[in-house]
């Protein structure tokens, strides 16, 4: 079987195998194909890991952070995660996590 079917395309016994193989290379064109064969599924299937932050289990003790000290900046925050919990979190990686919890900073 031929991989036009995997395009939505139809190619005379897979002629576009070579195409396919050519532009997304051929370890992609084995997985699309073994997919298809297994599920029947033609889409693309999502990309990336889902979306997690290694301070999401530490997130109780940094907001407890924000409510010993309301003013408390980025930097505290870091300082007292790494001493506390031994985690190092990049400035911009607190910032993110901050600012899904509905908080901002001055």
């Amino acid at each position: 079987m031929g991989v036009a079917p995997l395009l939505g395309g139809v190619g005379t016994d897979g002629d576009l195998g070579p195409l396919l193989c050519a532009r997304s290379g051929v370890a992609t064109a084995v997985r699309w194909g073994r997919r298809w064969r297994e599920t029947g599924e033609r889409r693309a299937q999502r990309q990336g890991s889902p979306k997690r932050s290694i301070l999401d289990p530490h997130a109780a003790f940094l907001m407890a952070l924000v409510a010993e000290q309301v003013d408390v900046t980025i930097e505290e925050r870091r300082a007292r995660l790494e001493t506390a919990r031994g985690v190092s979190a990049a400035r911009v990686m607190m910032w993110r996590f901050v600012q899904r919890r509905g908080g901002s900073f001055k």
